[in-house]
């Protein structure tokens, strides 16, 4: 269930403050446009980040931010969270779902492609560099996060594991509900990691269904259908 028109009013003086924060000075001839738009209630734990729009004009709505479009969580008390210390890059219209938790840390670096959407409750950490292709779709409740906040240190041989690492989603990939993608994870165009899954890896092969914990190649030459991925077909088939 969509939000009302007069949520949607409410929205617009904390989204006016939000554009001007996150594009500085240069975003502020924009600011009207609401190019961020922000759900009223959203809570702004920080925005000492910036947003970059690469490879398109500043458009209206471009960067989607609290909104309902589901209709079985509380749009009372599942409130949106950000935490915008780093670098958000733009490449297109994008859509962050009610009860986004999404924290980007002053050394982190998220790129977003155009079409890119989550639905609700999914939270994102992003500490060094975190991707996510054009018109991929990540499902309620899911994680995303790029450090497990601490380093491993191998006591035999002194070796250092570093806490953070990158992770790369590729074009039309659908994450499913509850699933986790942790650091050091690479998951190729057109794949589908199923619900409750944890991908953990570098994975090869496009257009595959991975799933379990840690996730594993279960199908191949699979594809998410639905109106935002039957565009997206042929340009895989290709």
């Amino acid at each position: 269930m969509a939000d009302s028109r007069f949520v949607k009013l409410l929205s617009i003086p904390k989204s006016i403050y939000v554009s001007v924060k996150l594009l500085g000075w240069g975003g502020v001839k924009y600011a009207l446009k609401l190019p961020i738009f922000v759900r009223y209630n959203c809570v702004l734990n920080c925005l000492d980040g910036k947003v970059i729009v690469k490879k398109t004009p500043i458009t209206p709505k471009m960067l989607s931010i609290g909104f309902s479009s589901t209709g079985i969580f509380d749009k009372k008390y599942s409130r949106t969270i950000l935490e915008i210390a780093g670098l958000i890059e733009l490449e297109g219209p994008v859509c962050f779902g009610q009860g986004t938790r999404l924290s980007v840390g002053k050394t982190g670096t998220l790129s977003l492609g155009a079409g890119f959407s989550s639905t609700a409750e999914s939270t994102f950490v992003c500490v060094n560099k975190m991707h996510m292709g054009v018109g991929t779709a990540i499902g309620w409740s899911a994680m995303v996060m790029d450090t497990d906040w601490h380093s491993v240190m191998n006591t035999e041989t002194g070796e250092l594991y570093q806490a953070a690492g990158e992770v790369y989603i590729g074009d039309y990939c659908w994450i499913g509900t509850r699933s986790l993608v942790l650091k050091n994870t690479l998951i190729p165009n057109g794949c589908i990691l199923a619900a409750n899954s944890t991908a953990n890896k570098k994975y090869n092969t496009p257009n595959t269904l991975l799933a379990g914990t840690p996730a594993i190649e279960k199908k191949h030459n699979v594809i998410t259908v639905s109106y935002t991925h039957l565009r997206a077909h042929e340009t895989l088939r290709h």
